[in-house]
């Protein structure tokens, strides 16, 4: 048996990372008959104007070439279709090839595709269709280069392309006969061009699929949701040897994994063998090879976070697998191809098998059977009867966010529906759980995602509370925490029990309007959700002067009693008919509320720059340093953020945020924060030693576990211009966890700290080489701020914008932000 040794794990993370263009060893070339190999070494091609990569390999395609190639395929064979099916971030088109011989009749073809419909509609009826036979193909989806600069799977696909599209040899045709074949030519354009691992936004493709900011995981996104393949492989690099899924524990438990393992090993198998045969690439299936000889378990390639492109396909189909090659030259696109090729070939093999076992697993979310116990799954999934996502104000923690939820899901196929009048649910209902007088009854609105459905699995994925598997591993591949309510700050309820509700079932959540309550000449706007922070940012944009509320004692908002005007709430004067019109568009567009206030005797503070005079001289220049998912979040909420370079003048900022300061001259941010610059460490390796008085913990520690991460429950201090607008509690992420001691309590304020129970999902290694355990961080403080000099630095210990995923955190950075200028520090 392969044996893989699991303490390199880490080493080979970062290998991956850095995605190195591995050469194959010549003496290893030349003593192994390739048949479809060529040389080695060669005298690379100069690089195509705009695209950075010399060509690595003879076969290498420039992307400036791919389209012409794929139009030229087209056009000459009558199996292939090709369209541009969205455009990259960086404005550049990806291209869906289609492969698949011709259908008997119209009516064959409209009743596979009718076939494929009713798989996650009505998978029954589906499966009565299979069972009385006819021409019903297995969907095979073939993803390349989701990283840029894993280039050869490109190539590969273009070689399985022009197999399928001319050859009549007897594997061809045995494919054409049971499969139709999909290949997304190029997922990350930008990247290929650049020879990068992101895309033009500086995203790591393969790591968005939970909420799916990225143009081109979107795109991807329907293709699988309308097709649902049964098979899909996603070619990567660089890895010695070649690594093929199926993935090590913990397997995530909304899988059916023993369907999908029945058939991902053996694919995976022939896929090895196919390899080996042509080509000079060994193969690793870390299912099969990567254990850990101290608990005889397999780990460190693990399939728990859907995360990533298979993860995520695999609720859609049957067999996700990632296809990790060896080498960046011919021999890598060797490898890629034998391994597709073999994959296509056992699809059609197993044509009926594998489709009755994908039908199985819908059948199974429809019938409301969990999986069985495994090796694998020892405690299988007792699933819930539902969730229920209330949008009114007495049980909802954001309606914005919810609705935006309510749409994620209807866009990843998951069967929503909307409650049209009152409805009771009997007690107990679970997470996220209140009383309504004394009862638990819920409003016409309510949306209600039952999980007697097809899709079963990732509707729970996406809205469960998740587990604390930090028992199941000794070593995770990344973080293992992404809940979509906690991630993005909205109330669903867990419903155990069957309830009758009069429903319907919706398509889209649309947001109630924005209004504007008064005559003003004063406005406020609650600080409670991002739009907020996006209309205060137009405003400003549109040359309007908008404060903050930094002390709330003697407000009033109009008409509203004893209601004072929130901490942190945003301040417009719009004494002329023409600034209120701005204010009503706003809203509008937002979807926000202002109402008139009284603001007599309150503190505001000015989220503007302004000269001697006190006029405005522009908005806040944010930079950010290293973390360009941060960056995109700042921007979507109308921050002018720009992404930094090491060697940037720091005197051409306001704020900047770092996540690593690995790069700047550490120094010299120091000096510019003593001299009135503003500071925030966006997560544990954006801490600077020296300027304010605290002892980071966690994190911060390099043998701290790095995939250490968790949601924690957060408890925000009353008070707090970090923390204004989120209540007493919440939720925050953390990769890896950290905490400080804070040294001089009266230098250094605390604007978060977890509960004294906070951990609700995720992984804290069992023996971490700190001595460290969860319990440490119970109570600890994870956001802080002080001074040094002049300045204002901010410590976040949780990720606040993770991979522009943590929507819920985004108001703890924008509150950072605009409290840059504030001194809040009490008088000598």
């Amino acid at each position: 048996m392969k044996k893989l040794a699991v303490i390199v794990l880490a080493l080979s993370i970062l290998l991956i990372a850095a995605a190195p263009a591995f050469a194959s060893p010549l003496s290893k070339a030349m003593s192994v008959d390739r048949p479809h190999a060529t040389a080695v070494t060669y005298a690379p091609q100069r690089a195509i104007a705009g695209e950075r990569a010399t060509k690595p390999y003879p076969s290498y395609t420039y992307y400036s070439e791919l389209g012409a190639i794929l139009a030229r395929i087209d056009r000459q064979s009558a199996r292939v279709t090709v369209r541009q099916f969205a455009t990259s971030a960086g404005g550049h088109p990806l291209w869906l090839v289609t492969i698949q011989k011709k259908w008997a009749s119209p009516a064959a073809r409209q009743r596979w595709l009718r076939f494929i419909r009713l798989q996650t509609e009505d998978p029954a009826a589906a499966l009565a269709m299979l069972k009385k036979g006819g021409d019903l193909r297995v969907p095979v989806f073939i993803n390349n280069s989701i990283h840029g600069g894993e280039t050869t799977g490109v190539d590969a696909g273009l070689m399985l392309l022009k197999k399928l599209a001319f050859g009549n040899d007897a594997a061809t045709r045995r494919i054409l006969d049971n499969c139709v074949v999909m290949i997304n030519a190029v997922q990350n354009p930008d990247g290929r061009i650049t020879d990068l691992r992101q895309n033009a936004n500086g995203f790591d493709l393969n790591r968005d699929w939970v909420v799916q900011t990225q143009p081109e995981v979107r795109a991807v996104a329907r293709q699988i949701v309308k097709w649902h393949p049964t098979l899909f492989l996603d070619t990567h690099g660089y890895y010695d040897p070649m690594v093929i899924d199926p993935t090590t524990n913990p397997h995530n438990p909304n899988y059916e994994w023993d369907l999908s393992l029945k058939w991902a090993l053996p694919a995976a198998l022939a896929m090895e063998k196919a390899i080996e045969d042509n080509s000079i690439v060994e193969v690793d299936i870390p299912y099969r090879d990567w254990i850990n000889p101290e608990t005889g378990k397999s780990e460190g390639f693990e399939d728990y976070s859907p995360y990533y492109t298979p993860q995520f396909a695999m609720y859609y189909g049957l067999v996700g697998s990632t296809m990790e090659t060896s080498y960046k030259s011919e021999d890598g696109v060797d490898a890629h191809y034998y391994g597709i090729l073999e994959g296509a070939k056992y699809a059609a093999a197993n044509r009926v098998g594998m489709l009755k076992a994908q039908l199985a697993r819908f059948l199974r979310g429809v019938k409301g059977i969990s999986q069985p116990a495994t090796a694998d799954i020892p405690t299988p999934l007792d699933y819930a009867y539902a969730y229920v996502i209330p949008v009114d104000d007495a049980r909802q923690a954001d309606p914005l966010q919810a609705r935006h939820a309510v749409r994620h899901l209807i866009n990843n196929g998951i069967k929503v529906y909307r409650a049209t009048a009152d409805f009771t649910v009997p007690a107990p209902i679970g997470v996220g759980a209140s009383q309504v007088n004394g009862d638990n009854v819920y409003p016409a609105g309510s949306y209600i995602v039952p999980l007697k459905q097809p899709l079963r699995g990732v509707a729970n994925a996406l809205l469960w509370d998740g587990e604390d598997i930090s028992d199941r591993a000794n070593e995770m591949y990344d973080a293992c925490a992404w809940q979509l309510p906690e991630s993005w700050g909205f109330t669903r309820e867990e419903v155990l029990e069957p309830f009758a509700a009069t429903r319907v079932r919706v398509r889209t959540a649309a947001d109630a309007a924005g209004t504007v309550v008064g005559t003003g000449p004063t406005f406020v706007l609650a600080n409670t959700n991002n739009n907020a922070v996006k209309a205060a940012n137009a405003l400003l944009a549109g040359g309007l002067l908008v404060d903050r509320v930094v002390g709330n004692a003697p407000a009033r908002v109009a008409g509203n009693g004893a209601a004072a005007v929130p901490l942190g709430a945003y301040v417009v004067n719009a004494p002329q008919a023409r600034v209120r019109d701005l204010l009503v568009s706003t809203a509008q567009r937002y979807k926000v509320d202002f109402q008139t206030a009284d603001l007599t005797g309150i503190a505001t503070q000015q989220l503007y720059n302004v000269d001697r005079r006190g006029a405005m001289t522009g908005v806040l220049k944010v930079g950010v340093y290293s973390d360009d998912p941060t960056w995109y979040a700042l921007t979507r909420l109308g921050f002018d953020a720009e992404r930094m370079a090491a060697d940037a003048d720091l005197s051409a900022y306001d704020v900047i945020v770092v996540e690593d300061p690995s790069g700047l001259d550490v120094d010299a941010v120091k000096t510019w924060i003593e001299g009135g610059g503003a500071y925030i460490a966006n997560g544990p390796y954006g801490i600077i030693d020296g300027v304010l008085r605290v002892t980071p913990k966690g994190g911060y520690d390099w043998d701290f576990y790095w995939a250490n991460n968790c949601l924690g429950s957060t408890a925000y201090a009353e008070g707090s211009l970090v923390a204004a607008g989120y209540g007493p509690n919440g939720y925050t992420f953390a990769f890896p966890i950290t905490w400080f001691q804070v040294d001089d309590p009266v230098a250094v304020a605390v604007d978060a700290a977890y509960g004294d129970w906070y951990f609700l999902a995720g992984y804290w290694q069992i023996g971490d080489p700190t001595g460290w355990v969860q319990a440490d961080a119970a109570a600890q403080p994870i956001v802080v701020h002080g001074y040094y000099g002049s300045g204002r630095v901010t410590f976040c210990g949780p990720m606040t914008a993770f991979r522009a995923g943590t929507e819920a955190t985004f108001r703890l950075l924008s509150n950072a932000i605009y409290t840059a200028s504030y001194d809040d520090r009490p008088p000598i």
